[in-house]
């Protein structure tokens, strides 16, 4: 947690105004913060595998109607408080970006934005009302994963009207992804329902599974790796319901 904020903050009904956050909300955050900033000795047998990306990418699987949002919330506002404590840390960051799988969700995590009139950081008291100035130094970008798939190959090559221009560097592309947040570097990312979203190469023959299907799923990912080679990533962390690959599994 914070060191800002008070110890046991989260777990406190009264700190709280006699409100709760779920135990499975707790934990995952929880957990989230342990895998990021505990000492090697204290994670212990504790092995995260690599997706065999280049940014650290951590999987918090909760069920549907436990809260994630919520818990993506606490990460957000753990990571902007820090950040804006410790400008130096690298393991944080006060620039998020939030990948949503479809314009309704993407619609409904607009509460992630602090400056959001219905915010969750001061409706859910995700952190104490004095720090609300703190924590709105942070920049919450919310984007479609389909704004990860702007000017692709197969765009360029089935549009003659752009193809001159060719496939934009990796510096524009991450400017015209973080809009508002342009310029910055070290992002969280939190990424909603990511289980539409597969490192697998685009080209590879998986049993069950069309080849478009396969190559539109990596196109997620893939997007971030671009990102990611311009801005660099603090942390990637994902909320699926549902975890599983592209074989089904």
């Amino acid at each position: 947690m914070s060191p800002l904020l008070p110890v046991g903050y989260w777990t406190d009904p009264e700190k709280l105004e006699n409100r709760r956050f779920l135990f499975c909300q707790i934990e995952a955050v929880e957990t989230l913060i342990l895998l990021t900033e505990a000492a090697g000795a204290d994670k212990t047998g504790l092995d995260i595998p690599s997706d065999g990306g280049d940014f650290r990418r951590v999987c918090a699987r909760m069920a549907t109607g436990s809260g994630k949002t919520i818990v993506m919330a606490m990460v957000a506002a753990w990571h902007i408080l820090n950040k804006v404590a410790f400008a130096r840390n690298t393991r944080t960051s006060k620039h998020v970006l939030v990948i949503a799988p479809g314009l309704t969700v993407n619609s409904r995590l607009a509460v992630l934005d602090p400056p959001h009139p219905e915010d969750f950081y001061e409706a859910f008291r995700i952190v104490p009302p004095a720090m609300l100035d703190k924590l709105r130094q942070g920049k919450v970008v919310i984007r479609n994963w389909h704004a990860l798939n702007r000017e692709s190959d197969e765009k360029i090559a089935g549009n003659r009207r752009v193809d001159i221009r060719g496939v934009k560097g990796d510096e524009a592309y991450a400017r015209d992804v973080l809009g508002g947040m342009a310029r910055a570097r070290n992002l969280l990312i939190l990424n909603d329902e990511e289980h539409h979203a597969w490192r697998v190469p685009a080209a590879s023959r998986i049993r069950g599974v069309a080849k478009t299907r396969v190559a539109e799923a990596t196109r997620w990912v893939g997007g971030l790796d671009r990102i990611n080679r311009s801005r660099g990533t603090a942390m990637c962390y994902d909320f699926p319901a549902t975890s599983f690959g592209p074989s089904g599994k």
